[in-house]
């Protein structure tokens, strides 16, 4: 029972960093991915 209170304290945690890390990573991975467009992969 300790086990399930600690995953539910740790993914209501996880459910505000998804409001707010979430968003920022998206940011970032879009940044990333357009420079990869202006940067010719070889």
């Amino acid at each position: 029972m300790k086990i399930k209170t600690a995953l539910y304290s740790l993914f209501s945690r996880l459910d505000w960093h998804k409001t707010v890390v979430f968003p920022c990573l998206g940011e970032i991975y879009e940044g990333i991915r357009s420079l990869s467009w202006e940067i010719p992969v070889t």
